[in-house]
């Protein structure tokens, strides 16, 4: 069975640590806001920030293998990453203007091409 453990991020935020089927796997990386697991694709999904704000989102096989780099979707601006139960992680973003009337929306990565796309409000 394969297994992933503890998901950590340096108090420096510069490394990025886990263990998977008993190996330790890590990944240098400056500014990292958040690291979570994806449970329904099997990945890792970490905002990079630059400031106190998200602005680019990397996908990570449990190997460590970057598999994605994705930057925000126009005209969002990204706000945080959240488990989500159906898409195995969420990414919020925020605009400044009202689309479909909301604000806040909450995106899902297409494993399939490496895009966001649009899923739900987020509240």
């Amino acid at each position: 069975m394969n297994t992933l453990e503890s998901i950590k991020i340096s108090e420096d935020k510069s490394n990025l640590t886990w263990t998977y089927n008993g190996e330790h796997v890590h990944i240098n990386l400056e500014n990292i806001g958040q690291a979570i697991e994806d449970k329904v694709q099997g990945k890792i999904v970490v905002s990079v920030c630059r400031g106190k704000w998200p602005y680019l989102i990397k996908v990570y096989s449990f190997s460590g293998e970057e598999i994605y780099s994705i930057s925000e979707p126009k005209p969002y601006e990204f706000y945080y990453l959240k488990a989500h139960s159906d898409y195995g992680v969420s990414v919020i973003c925020t605009s400044k203007e009202s689309v479909d009337g909301r604000m806040d929306w909450q995106f899902v990565i297409d494993y399939s091409s490496g895009q966001l796309k649009r899923a739900a409000p987020s509240y």
